[in-house]
Protein backbone atom coordinates (compact mmCIF):
# COMPACT_ATOMS: atom_id res chain seq x y z
CA UNK A 1 0.00 0.00 0.00
CA UNK A 2 1.53 3.73 -0.64
CA UNK A 3 -0.40 7.42 -0.37
CA UNK A 4 0.24 10.32 -2.25
CA UNK A 5 0.60 12.45 -0.21
CA UNK A 6 2.50 9.75 1.97
CA UNK A 7 1.79 8.68 4.96
CA UNK A 8 3.67 10.40 8.00
CA UNK A 9 4.86 13.00 5.82
CA UNK A 10 5.03 17.05 7.26
CA UNK A 11 5.31 20.10 5.30
CA UNK A 12 2.92 18.68 2.62
CA UNK A 13 2.70 21.28 -0.12
CA UNK A 14 -1.18 22.70 -0.60
CA UNK A 15 -3.85 20.41 -2.46
CA UNK A 16 -6.91 19.26 -2.81
CA UNK A 17 -6.42 15.39 -3.65
CA UNK A 18 -5.10 12.02 -1.84
CA UNK A 19 -4.69 9.03 -3.24
CA UNK A 20 -4.25 5.52 -1.97
CA UNK A 21 -3.14 2.74 -3.74
CA UNK A 22 -3.96 -0.92 -2.29
CA UNK A 23 -1.81 -3.98 -3.04
CA UNK A 24 -4.77 -5.61 -4.62
CA UNK A 25 -7.90 -4.19 -6.08
CA UNK A 26 -10.59 -3.24 -4.13
CA UNK A 27 -14.36 -2.09 -3.01
CA UNK A 28 -16.27 0.31 -1.63
CA UNK A 29 -17.99 -1.81 1.56
CA UNK A 30 -21.79 -1.14 2.47
CA UNK A 31 -21.59 2.34 4.72
CA UNK A 32 -19.40 4.69 4.97
CA UNK A 33 -15.87 3.56 4.44
CA UNK A 34 -14.14 6.70 4.47
CA UNK A 35 -13.49 9.05 7.25
CA UNK A 36 -11.51 12.46 7.03
CA UNK A 37 -10.36 13.98 10.14
CA UNK A 38 -10.56 17.01 11.36
CA UNK A 39 -14.14 17.23 9.34
CA UNK A 40 -13.64 18.78 5.99
CA UNK A 41 -16.77 21.62 5.77
CA UNK A 42 -17.98 20.10 2.15
CA UNK A 43 -17.90 16.62 1.57
CA UNK A 44 -15.03 14.73 -0.31
CA UNK A 45 -15.49 13.35 -3.20
CA UNK A 46 -14.23 9.76 -3.39
CA UNK A 47 -13.56 7.58 -6.45
CA UNK A 48 -12.85 4.13 -6.16
CA UNK A 49 -10.86 2.51 -9.33
CA UNK A 50 -9.07 -1.07 -9.35
CA UNK A 51 -6.23 -1.08 -6.36
CA UNK A 52 -6.82 2.81 -5.99
CA UNK A 53 -8.88 5.45 -4.28
CA UNK A 54 -8.59 9.01 -5.23
CA UNK A 55 -9.90 11.34 -2.90
CA UNK A 56 -10.62 14.96 -3.75
CA UNK A 57 -11.65 17.48 -1.09
CA UNK A 58 -13.80 20.80 -1.81
CA UNK A 59 -10.87 23.02 -0.46
CA UNK A 60 -6.73 22.99 -0.11
CA UNK A 61 -5.64 21.21 2.59
CA UNK A 62 -5.82 23.53 5.86
CA UNK A 63 -2.48 25.38 6.53
CA UNK A 64 -0.62 23.90 9.97
CA UNK A 65 -2.86 21.13 10.55
CA UNK A 66 -2.41 17.23 10.81
CA UNK A 67 -5.13 15.30 8.24
CA UNK A 68 -6.21 11.79 9.05
CA UNK A 69 -7.84 9.42 6.71
CA UNK A 70 -9.39 6.70 8.58
CA UNK A 71 -10.23 3.45 6.09
CA UNK A 72 -12.83 0.99 8.11
CA UNK A 73 -12.83 -2.50 7.52
CA UNK A 74 -15.66 -2.46 5.24
CA UNK A 75 -13.55 -2.13 2.16
CA UNK A 76 -13.33 -5.57 0.61
CA UNK A 77 -10.98 -6.95 -1.98
CA UNK A 78 -13.07 -8.23 -5.35
CA UNK A 79 -13.30 -11.85 -3.34
CA UNK A 80 -15.23 -9.99 -0.66
CA UNK A 81 -12.66 -9.95 1.64
CA UNK A 82 -12.40 -7.04 4.11
CA UNK A 83 -9.26 -5.62 4.93
CA UNK A 84 -8.04 -7.26 8.37
CA UNK A 85 -8.00 -3.94 10.03
CA UNK A 86 -9.05 -0.28 9.92
CA UNK A 87 -6.65 1.91 8.44
CA UNK A 88 -5.15 5.27 9.00
CA UNK A 89 -2.88 7.88 7.33
CA UNK A 90 -1.70 10.91 8.75
CA UNK A 91 -0.35 13.88 6.56
CA UNK A 92 0.54 17.56 8.40
CA UNK A 93 1.04 20.69 6.06
CA UNK A 94 2.98 22.11 9.26
CA UNK A 95 6.67 21.10 10.74
CA UNK A 96 5.00 18.36 12.36
CA UNK A 97 2.44 15.63 12.98
CA UNK A 98 -0.05 15.96 16.17
CA UNK A 99 0.84 12.83 18.24
CA UNK A 100 -2.44 13.00 20.65
CA UNK A 101 -4.24 9.59 20.80
CA UNK A 102 -7.41 8.04 22.37
CA UNK A 103 -8.32 4.46 22.17
CA UNK A 104 -11.23 2.50 24.19
CA UNK A 105 -13.52 -0.14 23.97
CA UNK A 106 -17.35 0.60 23.29
CA UNK A 107 -19.31 -2.13 25.08
CA UNK A 108 -23.31 -2.30 26.23
CA UNK A 109 -23.65 -4.28 29.39
CA UNK A 110 -20.34 -5.62 28.93
CA UNK A 111 -20.95 -6.72 25.34
CA UNK A 112 -18.93 -5.33 22.83
CA UNK A 113 -20.38 -2.78 20.42
CA UNK A 114 -19.09 -3.12 16.82
CA UNK A 115 -19.71 -0.41 14.02
CA UNK A 116 -20.38 1.97 16.48
CA UNK A 117 -19.32 5.57 15.72
CA UNK A 118 -17.21 7.20 18.10
CA UNK A 119 -16.53 11.04 17.66
CA UNK A 120 -14.40 13.42 19.45
CA UNK A 121 -15.49 17.53 19.86
CA UNK A 122 -13.15 20.09 20.46
CA UNK A 123 -14.08 21.81 24.17
CA UNK A 124 -13.64 25.02 22.63
CA UNK A 125 -16.41 24.96 20.39
CA UNK A 126 -18.68 23.82 22.71
CA UNK A 127 -20.41 25.70 25.38
CA UNK A 128 -23.19 25.48 27.46
CA UNK A 129 -25.94 26.17 24.52
CA UNK A 130 -24.14 23.94 22.09
CA UNK A 131 -26.59 21.57 20.82
CA UNK A 132 -24.13 18.77 20.12
CA UNK A 133 -26.63 17.25 17.36
CA UNK A 134 -25.99 20.42 15.46
CA UNK A 135 -22.52 20.29 15.22
CA UNK A 136 -19.92 16.94 13.39
CA UNK A 137 -17.45 15.60 15.08
CA UNK A 138 -14.17 17.18 14.78
CA UNK A 139 -12.85 13.47 14.97
CA UNK A 140 -14.70 10.25 14.17
CA UNK A 141 -13.81 6.50 13.74
CA UNK A 142 -15.80 3.50 14.07
CA UNK A 143 -15.15 0.23 16.14
CA UNK A 144 -14.65 -3.01 15.05
CA UNK A 145 -15.88 -6.18 15.30
CA UNK A 146 -14.69 -6.44 19.02
CA UNK A 147 -15.81 -2.45 19.82
CA UNK A 148 -12.45 -1.38 20.02
CA UNK A 149 -11.86 2.20 18.45
CA UNK A 150 -8.34 4.41 18.37
CA UNK A 151 -8.38 7.94 17.35
CA UNK A 152 -4.74 9.04 16.54
CA UNK A 153 -3.02 12.12 15.24
CA UNK A 154 -4.54 14.50 17.80
CA UNK A 155 -3.79 18.12 18.25
CA UNK A 156 -2.94 18.57 21.93
CA UNK A 157 -6.69 19.78 23.22
CA UNK A 158 -9.72 18.96 25.19
CA UNK A 159 -12.10 16.92 23.76
CA UNK A 160 -15.96 15.28 24.15
CA UNK A 161 -16.13 11.61 23.08
CA UNK A 162 -19.23 10.53 22.88
CA UNK A 163 -19.91 6.73 20.95
CA UNK A 164 -23.41 6.24 18.97
CA UNK A 165 -24.99 4.39 16.50
CA UNK A 166 -25.56 6.41 13.12
CA UNK A 167 -29.34 5.27 12.63
CA UNK A 168 -29.42 8.06 10.41
CA UNK A 169 -26.38 7.58 8.60
CA UNK A 170 -25.56 11.50 8.86
CA UNK A 171 -22.08 10.96 11.02
CA UNK A 172 -23.75 13.02 14.16
CA UNK A 173 -25.21 12.20 17.12
CA UNK A 174 -28.83 12.71 16.57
Amino acid sequence: DSTSPANGSVGVQSGKTIEIHFSEQVQAGTGKAVYISPRPKTDSKLKWRGDQLNITLADSFPPNQTTVVSIVSAVTDLRNNHLDSSMTIAFSTGSTLDSGRVAGTVLKEDIAQPTVLVGLWELGRLNDSTIIDSLYPDYLTVTDAKGNFILKFLPDKSYRLIAFVDRSKNDRFN
